[in-house]
């Protein structure tokens, strides 16, 4: 997904965002799928674009009201996730901060 994107905002002088499906958050004992995983609880809703020879992604740091990510499904029982809505509710009352942060790497990518 971040290499697509990062091809895309190259192509077009804009910044791309990044969005994933609720999907690519569930655990995984494959290492491929797992990354992305990771990748996409901490990317998700930002953009990425390429400033010289660098790859840069900004997302905004701040919990919805409500939003459910699921983890992983367990037959017969249901679907184990996390509450957003707790995380917006101590932000809220001023525990999390929230604003936007920016991930530099070096362009790894023709």
């Amino acid at each position: 997904m971040v290499q697509r994107s990062l091809k895309k905002a190259q192509a077009t002088n804009q910044p791309v965002r990044l969005a994933w499906p609720a999907s690519a958050y569930r655990l995984s004992l494959d290492k491929d799928e797992y990354w992305e995983a990771r990748t996409a609880l901490a990317l998700n809703g930002g953009y990425v674009r390429v400033d010289g020879d660098r790859a840069v992604a900004r997302v905004k740091i701040a919990y919805p009201p409500k939003s459910f990510a699921p983890l992983f499904t367990i037959s017969g029982i249901g679907t184990i996730g996390v509450e957003e809505g707790l995380f917006w509710l101590l932000q809220q009352e001023g525990w999390f901060t929230s604003g936007y942060v920016e991930w530099v790497a070096p362009r790894s990518f023709k």
